[in-house]
């Protein structure tokens, strides 16, 4: 349609609190597809699930895509979701904003309650691959306002 998108935000009105008991049966998660990357800023507000894998025969490249922002989202398969961002080579920030107060309550919690698997979406160690698969790219962790 030749359409230039400078911002695409996903929401979720219905998203529970990120504190809330990991891994609910009732969580809905967001399906990603690679139209998803067809602008300059993608802004998710969603618990990210599945992350669709590309079916091209030819492997394209999104080159419109330079920013992302994860907003207090966790996100199941993280290796998944940066392979899924590896075809857009002028991405420069994969952002991700921490829920509010989560450096106060990781700092006052007891070992091992915010070590879970699933919380590893709003600390470094869980997103390990993204400086192999996304070699050109920031890796920033800002909190949300509250």
């Amino acid at each position: 349609m030749g359409i230039s998108l400078q911002l695409l935000e996903l929401i979720d009105d219905l998203k529970m609190s990120p504190y809330m008991i990991v891994m609910q049966k009732q969580r809905r998660f967001l399906y990603m597809y690679n139209e998803f990357k067809r602008c300059e800023h993608l802004v998710i507000r969603y618990d990210i699930g599945i992350v669709a894998p590309s079916f091209h025969s030819a492997q394209s490249a999104y080159e419109e895509l330079k920013r992302v922002e994860l907003v207090a989202s966790h996100v199941l398969c993280k290796n998944d979701l940066v392979l899924y961002l590896s075809n857009a080579p002028n991405l420069v920030l994969l952002q991700i904003l921490q829920p509010p107060h989560w450096v106060e309550r990781v700092k006052r919690c007891t070992y091992g309650c915010f070590r879970n698997e699933d919380y590893g979406c709003f600390m470094d160690w869980g997103w390990a691959s993204v400086p192999i698969r996304l070699p050109r790219t920031c890796l920033r962790f800002d909190c949300c306002s509250a």
